[in-house]
């Protein structure tokens, strides 16, 4: 990565350039979402 976003985190980027979205995200459905992508790590066996 490059230096000049050293200690950067949580951006987005779009075509090399910081990317704010239009929309905020619902706390509550990302919740849910990674409740669900947990369950769905943990149910499969490894290899």
């Amino acid at each position: 990565t490059d230096h000049s976003i050293e200690g950067k985190t949580g951006k987005f980027y779009r075509e090399c350039a910081e990317y704010n979205f239009k929309f905020n995200f619902d706390k509550d459905v990302e919740t849910k979402l990674w409740t669900v992508s947990e369950e769905l790590v943990k149910a499969r066996k490894p290899l």
